[in-house]
């Protein structure tokens, strides 16, 4: 009975063991390195305008069955992030280097440039649906509505 009542427990523990480890693919989660050819149109169309002759280290897909986003990583330490359609979520650059200010809103670079003139924009999120949020190099962080009006900063 007490070999029983022993292997049953084991039983339960390796169960439990096995339901809270996190390299199981319950919840339908995948993380997988791609080629950059497989990366959508508007993506690749993106880096080659706003990157070009950039040396990439890393293309990676990621989500769940029903979402998609896409992650390039350069060599340099830079860094964007698309949704499934390509369209850019999130710009970085290493810290305190500026990403290219062509990918920015005119009216959120000529703010940042006016308000903040010896910082530099250091990643730009796309906040959907209401706006920007914006890191700066000198660690402020600020917020746009989608036209590139100020809200508010914070540090």
């Amino acid at each position: 009975m007490k070999k029983v009542f022993i292997s049953m427990m084991m039983s339960v523990v390796a169960v439990m063991a096995w339901g809270c480890s996190t390299d199981h693919d319950s919840d339908d989660r995948y993380d997988a390195s791609i080629r950059l050819s497989e990366l959508p149109d508007t993506a690749r169309e993106f880096i080659a305008k706003y990157y070009p002759g950039a040396k990439i280290s890393h293309v990676g897909r990621k989500g769940t069955v029903t979402t998609t986003a896409y992650d390039v990583e350069f060599t340099d330490g830079a860094e964007v992030e698309f949704d499934a359609t390509g369209l850019w979520t999130d710009v970085s650059a290493p810290r305190g280097k500026a990403i290219p200010t062509d990918i920015v809103l005119p009216a959120i670079d000529q703010y940042v440039s006016g308000y903040y003139p010896g910082a530099a924009i250091n990643e730009i999120e796309r906040i959907i649906p209401s706006g920007y949020e914006v890191d700066l190099t000198n660690r402020l962080e600020l917020i746009f509505t989608q036209d590139g009006t100020f809200l508010s900063s914070y540090d």
